[in-house]
């Protein structure tokens, strides 16, 4: 037979396959990944608190699925700081610039590490 999709095929034939063979895959599929006869084991709680790692050299710190802090620890930076820090509340505790204090209170803006 001719390929129906010319664009992936070019110029090849295929021959198709039977319709015996194609149940006869279906049945050893379905038999492989039966699961009678086995335990199959409870799966595992998630933790309450967990760190995410993500891209660009930062990690997410989340208590039940909610971001809490993130941590940027990227090569390109002079040292690790920890923004934004969000408290029980869900209100954020630092802040990266802010429009009616730009110049003092520069201890809000994060949490940095040194060592």
């Amino acid at each position: 037979m001719r390929c129906r999709f010319a664009e992936f095929c070019g110029d090849k034939t295929y021959t198709p396959l039977s319709t015996s063979w194609v149940f006869v895959a279906l049945w050893l599929g379905a038999a492989v990944g039966s699961t009678a006869g086995l335990e199959v084991p409870e799966p595992k709680a998630v933790a309450r608190v967990q760190v995410v790692p993500l891209p660009y050299g930062q990690a997410a710190f989340e208590r039940e699925g909610v971001e809490m802090a993130r941590y940027h620890f990227g090569a390109g930076l002079e040292r690790p700081f920890l923004y934004p820090i969000v408290g029980p509340s869900g209100r954020s505790l630092t802040r990266m610039g802010h429009p009616h204090d730009p110049q003092s209170h520069s201890h809000h803006n994060s949490v940095w590490v040194s060592h």
